[in-house]
């Protein structure tokens, strides 16, 4: 994934969402529940990422409304942050320099 991608579990099923590949629609619906320009959105925001857990949710599931997010407890939206160890795992064996050698 992409540092533009953000992925959810909802109900314990996991959605992405690639911010830059948002329709003109999509960020219309995101405006429109933030009350602000996408340009000024603050993405750490509840409702921002709860409009932006909707889209990614919308994509895969065309008859998923905003009522039925917004009717989700808190605790059934949970972002996913990519671990580091996870990002660009190979299985090769990498020589750092230092005399020790990891795998990656």
């Amino acid at each position: 994934m992409n540092d533009s991608t953000v992925t959810f579990k909802i109900d314990g099923a996991e959605y992405s969402l690639d911010v830059e590949s948002l329709t003109f629609g999509e960020v219309e619906v995101l405006e429109d529940e933030t009350g602000k320009p996408f340009g000024d959105l603050d993405f750490d925001s509840a409702k921002a990422l709860m409009v932006l857990a909707f889209l990614a949710r919308k994509r895969k599931e065309p008859l998923f409304t905003l009522e039925e997010m917004r009717a989700l407890p808190i605790s059934a939206v949970e972002p996913v942050e990519e671990s580091p160890t996870d990002a660009g795992t190979t299985g090769e064996v990498v020589d750092d320099g230092s005399g020790s050698q990891s795998s990656q």
